[in-house]
């Protein structure tokens, strides 16, 4: 599932190349593929460590500290997997509904709705940024050597 995201989004970003205008209502499509492939690579992590519980155990046994370079940085092992997990729900539910949102302002043809437009996919941005500065804090862990 996670080799389909460059093809699925090479597809949707031709569209967008030939339909220019389209771009803001397949960027919704264009998260939705993203958000799905980062889900599906995070199961695999968690999979290869034998679940959510071994996940966390591997990581406090691994002897080494949380790397975390934001400043709300979680406290505990646990703590750092369930961020992870936040971050990716952000990631598939709340970008989504704020890009579907983004969308619908575009559309509306104001220059207050081109403002929202670039507002509202600013914090798309930035869920996506924390997921994935959370997802790379997890791969940093000892936690892809388990089966090695």
């Amino acid at each position: 599932r996670v080799a389909l995201f460059l093809p699925l989004y090479a597809f949707v970003m031709v569209i967008a190349v030939a339909a220019p205008n389209a771009l803001p209502a397949l960027t919704i499509f264009l998260n939705l593929i993203e958000s799905y492939s980062f889900y599906c690579f995070f199961v695999l992590l968690v999979t290869n460590a034998g679940g959510s519980a071994a996940m966390i155990q591997v990581m406090a046994n691994s002897g080494r500290d949380i790397m975390c370079c934001n400043p709300c940085c979680p406290k505990g092992h646990e703590a750092m997997y369930k961020g992870a997990q936040n971050a990716l729900w952000h990631l598939m539910i709340t970008r989504n509904i704020v890009s579907v949102v983004a969308a619908i302002a575009n559309y509306s043809g104001t220059s207050a709705g081109q403002v929202v437009y670039t507002l509202l996919s600013l914090v798309c941005t930035i869920l996506l940024a924390n997921a994935l500065l959370r997802c790379f804090l997890i791969c940093k862990s000892p936690i892809w050597r388990i089966n090695m």
